[in-house]
């Protein structure tokens, strides 16, 4: 990947690659410096020293790339990849033995400072990218604040990243922007099947978030047909085709998909979209106590995390920022529709 880049610097798909190496490379030589490693023997000092250079080597040539992409204004080129956001470098659990301020008292002095002097310019680098704090205020449920950091990004370079878009037009319905998420639904509808880095998929999970996203309502699923069709029984692509019935008022086969999509992934993070979604649906067909029991399993496995999403969560349950988003809007269109027992 190094030698592709100084062939061509602007080859963007090595770039993608190249972060995602850098990022769990360095993890892991952290890991195998904690004793974390399938090693017979735990490493000695002078290995654990040896490894942990490693890994601070790693995650500065990651901060160098970033500084670059940031310039060329294409930040949103890492969308989707394991350990792009730096928020996450500063909350989650994969760097706390060389972030904290206990573990990092423990090491030896040259090198507690080399650590301190990342951690600053990880906080010099991610003041300087909105994309980024967007994403930290998503997680926060901070929807304005989100939509604001989104706004700012898209003034600087124009983002061709599915990934992106989909948590741009999220961010903006979430807060109150419907307009502004209408306008983001068309560019999408628009450049789709033009730019290489917006999936069709992307393009029509973003035009489920809300009835009525576009002039033509049957344009998303025509668009992402191929896609969809190519991966039918697979989880992700069932809870789309479901939701795109939803959406065109096919209420009975929107129903099968969620539950053909459950059976595929019961992973908590995955399924609760389809639990919310089988609330509407169940909602919309008159059935109104089993449209309940969804919408009641969802909030309460929804409602642990309070304090927004923890950088694990993805890891542990499945719980991307895009099903984040997603089970955020759902949750409002589904507490909307649906009224308790007691306000019948």
């Amino acid at each position: 990947m190094q030698q592709a880049l100084q062939l061509d610097p602007k080859l963007t798909m090595a770039r993608r690659h190249l972060y995602s190496c850098l990022y769990a490379a360095a993890c892991a030589a952290l890991r195998g410096s904690a004793g974390q490693g399938r090693q017979e023997t735990s490493p000695g000092e002078q290995e654990r020293v040896g490894l942990r250079r490693q890994a601070l080597d790693w995650l500065r040539a990651d901060l160098e790339l970033r500084t670059t992409l940031i310039k060329e204004g294409k930040a949103a080129d890492l969308h989707g990849l394991s350990g792009w956001s730096l928020s996450g470098w500063q909350t989650g659990p994969a760097l706390a033995d060389v972030r904290d301020g206990a573990a990092l008292a423990k090491l030896p002095e040259a090198e507690r400072e080399e650590w301190q002097r990342l951690w600053a310019d990880v906080s010099a680098l991610l003041a300087a990218d909105p994309l980024d704090q967007g994403l930290a205020h998503a997680a926060k449920r901070e929807w304005k604040m989100a939509a604001g950091c989104y706004n700012r990004a898209l003034e600087r370079s124009a983002a061709d990243d599915g990934h992106f878009w989909f948590e741009y037009a999220a961010v903006l319905l979430l807060s109150g922007d419907r307009k502004g998420y209408e306008n983001a639904c068309a560019q999408m509808v628009e450049r789709c099947g033009r730019v290489p880095g917006l999936r069709a998929y992307h393009m029509a999970r973003s035009c489920t978030l809300a009835p009525d996203a576009v002039r033509e309502p049957s344009l998303p699923g025509r668009l992402a047909e191929t896609e969809l069709q190519g991966s039918a029984k697979q989880s992700w692509s069932l809870t789309q085709q479901g939701a795109l019935a939803y959406r065109a008022d096919r209420f009975h086969e929107a129903v099968t998909l969620f539950e053909q999509s459950l059976k595929s992934d019961s992973t908590p993070g995955h399924a609760v979209l389809n639990w919310l979604w089988l609330a509407l649906a169940h909602q919309r067909l008159g059935e109104t106590e089993e449209a309940r029991r969804w919408l009641g399993k969802a909030t309460e496995w929804l409602d642990q995390y309070r304090d927004g999403l923890p950088p694990t969560a993805e890891a542990e349950v499945g719980l991307h920022l895009h099903n984040w988003v997603e089970a955020s809007v759902l949750r409002r269109e589904a507490e909307s529709l649906i009224r308790p027992a007691e306000n019948r």
